[in-house]
């Protein structure tokens, strides 16, 4: 039997490249928003962009109609791209990885209706893998978050788009959302928002995840939305619903008005998950 070469790789490790970004924003759609205290936020991994059409129109309904700002992950630049022009919204997307299996760009991106003043990518400890035994590799996939400043009425938020590895030990999943907080943290913001899949199968994941963001100055803005996942895999339906929270939202300086999720089949292995936020003086 051939055994597989765990050295492959197939990630982007260049800081900051490659990097795609738009805008299809218009401009006096802002002026009614503008009145308003609360901004809306979604993150959804749309399961390696396959469904933008069925996503986009999930994001064209309400509860994620109003959303200010899409945290997304396992994009493409392409999917990236149509959601946003079709949402009229400017974003940022860096690839993490090129999938050998999809034959495509993966990563995380940022989608807002308010103006992007910056944006990274941050790239984090402990990577995924991915075997294929007929061909003798073991890929290994770098994990990364895409960062974004953005103006809304005018304070300037640290937004942050992540995706975890899905098998992991807890304590790797303590330093992964570690080095997260811990960056944005550096920066001294007094705004942040930080979210996506997370992958923390169960309460010792979920513990292990959050704890860096609340020692850090976060509220845990999803803690009560329950099992993110649409379905349970056939070999994990004795596992408690409740274990599957693999998506969270974490806030800093902002107040929490609501939460939620939103059921869906077809679109993706995630369900969509929403804060209301309110912009407080």
């Amino acid at each position: 039997m051939q055994s597989c070469a765990t050295s492959y790789k197939y990630s982007y490790e260049d800081e900051d490249l490659p990097v795609f970004k738009g805008d299809f924003r218009i401009q006096n759609e802002l002026e009614n928003e503008e009145l308003t205290n609360s901004i809306k936020v979604v993150s959804f991994n749309i399961e390696f962009a396959q469904n933008i059409d069925e996503a986009l129109e999930l994001l064209k309904e309400e509860p994620l109609k109003s959303a200010d700002v899409l945290l997304l992950q396992e994009m493409d630049e392409e999917g990236t791209e149509r959601l946003a022009e079709n949402l009229n919204m400017t974003y940022a997307y860096y690839p993490a990885i090129y999938h050998p299996k999809y034959q495509k760009n993966v990563g995380n991106a940022i989608l807002t209706k308010w103006e992007i003043k910056s944006s990274n990518k941050l790239k984090l400890p402990h990577p995924s893998t991915y075997p294929v035994p007929l061909e003798g590799k073991n890929y290994i996939f770098r994990k990364t978050a895409t960062l974004a400043e953005i103006d809304i009425k005018g304070k300037i938020i640290t937004f942050a788009s992540t995706h975890a590895a899905a098998f992991n030990t807890t304590k790797k999943r303590m330093e992964f959302a570690d080095a997260i907080a811990s960056q944005i943290q550096k920066k001294n913001v007094q705004y942040a928002v930080v979210g996506g899949d997370f992958n923390s199968l169960g309460s010792a994941d979920i513990d292990a995840t959050v704890s860096p963001f609340t020692s850090s100055d976060f509220t845990w803005a999803s803690q009560d939305i329950g099992m993110t996942v649409s379905e349970k895999k056939p070999i994990l339906k004795m596992v408690p619903t409740d274990a599957f929270q693999l998506d969270h939202i974490f806030v800093k300086g902002l107040g929490i008005n609501d939460a939620g999720k939103v059921g869906q089949e077809g679109v993706s292995d995630h369900l969509p998950i929403w804060v209301e936020l309110e912009m407080e003086d």
